[in-house]
């Protein structure tokens, strides 16, 4: 049986929304998420607090940060609430806009709807990305792209037949990445059997010691996926001996020009794979850095918590995406007035003294965005890469 609740559950909310407006789509919230309203307060809260609502840089996750969890990443469409929500905050209080994910580059722009230009879409773990519609990339040794080729190739054989065909059809399914492959062994629903998932597992390790006996790859298991990609460090074969989302956050920083050192810098995630991100703009920029991280409650939400906060003084845990981003919607509500009534201001001042000009400087005043659903899903994000496939 296939879960369609994320396509069904995101299409409701929208009609809501394009319907009704964001207080119908807000009472809906409400059922999904107890304690909507007062988390949505105390993350406006929060951010008022760490800066006057304008961030040098927002680099986030996207599945379970931002975007709501999808059984499917091909069909984890974005939903136009969410992009809205999400332009506006990045347009009205954020200078630099990143999305820093694990997923393909590809599969990014295929499931996003942000008008074009809104954000930078890292993917690859950062090792890829894409911005004003130009493709670039990190550098990758020969031998490293030979050996990633050869195990693409072979895994691509493995589940073009029974009964390894069905791994590619669930969760991330099957996913080339530039320095990474990423294959699942299971979904969130566990609708493989627990036997057939250990089958699997077994056979790809055994194929990446057979290609890397000596360690060239490492290959980490996600608990639902195994992410395999050349090994960066000497170490343990584990996720930090190879590129992590710490370094794509510097490479970006480096090539980018985000100056992350600067800050204010907001980092949003929600597992401990987006911890480095964390880690290195704290070390980069300890004293104007926040989080909010999306934990739902489990049995590894506390252990998380107290990791982040290892980290950075300046947390805060919220339960969804859905609180989230009506957060970042919230704030650039908040900013837009605040930046209306001083407009005001300077108006009658100049007007008592008989006139007056001022130059814009960047990143001084929030654009104006206007969240009107109608212009919005009229602007749907393109696909630059559509016609140049080359590229990837």
């Amino acid at each position: 049986n296939m879960n369609l609740y994320y396509e069904i559950h995101e299409l409701e909310k929208d009609l809501l929304f394009l319907e009704k407006g964001e207080e119908a789509l807000f009472k809906a919230m409400q059922k999904d998420v107890p304690g909507f309203d007062s988390a949505v307060e105390e993350g406006v809260q929060f951010l008022s607090a760490m800066s006057d609502l304008w961030f040098q840089n927002l680099i986030t996750d996207r599945d379970g940060t931002i975007n709501n969890y999808c059984d499917r990443y091909t069909t984890s469409v974005q939903s136009a609430y969410n992009g809205i929500f999400l332009t506006s905050f990045c347009r009205t209080c954020c200078e630099n806009a990143v999305i820093l994910s694990a997923a393909p580059l590809q599969g990014m722009i295929d499931v996003s709807v942000n008008p074009d230009g809104t954000l930078v879409y890292g993917a690859s773990k950062g090792r890829e990305f894409l911005v004003d519609n130009v493709y670039q990339s990190a550098d990758m040794d020969e031998a490293s792209k030979e050996l990633m080729n050869t195990l693409n190739r072979r895994l691509k054989r493995i589940m073009a037949v029974p009964p390894f065909d069905k791994f590619e059809l669930i969760g991330s399914g099957l996913q080339f990445k530039f320095g990474q492959t990423t294959v699942s062994h299971q979904d969130i629903t566990k609708s493989i059997p627990a036997a057939e998932s250990e089958d699997f597992k077994v056979l790809v390790r055994r194929l990446v010691e057979s290609l890397a006996p000596k360690g060239e790859l490492t290959l980490h298991d996600t608990g639902l996926d195994m992410e395999i990609s050349p090994t960066m460090r000497e170490g343990q074969g584990d996720e930090q001996d190879s590129f992590h989302k710490g370094d794509g956050l510097k490479f970006l920083d480096e090539r980018l020009e985000l100056h992350v050192e600067r800050g204010p810098n907001l980092i949003c995630g929600d597992t401990s794979s987006d911890v480095p991100m964390l880690e290195q703009a704290m070390a980069l920029c300890p004293d104007r850095t926040c989080a909010i991280f999306c934990i739902p409650e489990g049995p590894g939400k506390a252990k998380l918590t107290a990791r982040l906060e290892a980290v950075c003084p300046r947390v805060l845990v919220v339960p969804s995406p859905d609180v989230l981003v009506t957060i970042f919607h919230k704030c650039a509500q908040l900013r837009h007035e605040m930046s209306a009534q001083s407009s005001m201001t300077r108006r009658s001042s100049f007007a008592r003294r008989g006139g007056g000009s001022r130059t814009r400087k960047r990143g001084s005043e929030p654009d104006s965005f206007s969240p009107n659903p109608e212009v919005f899903t009229s602007s749907f994000c393109s696909n630059p890469l559509a016609s140049s496939p080359s590229l990837l």
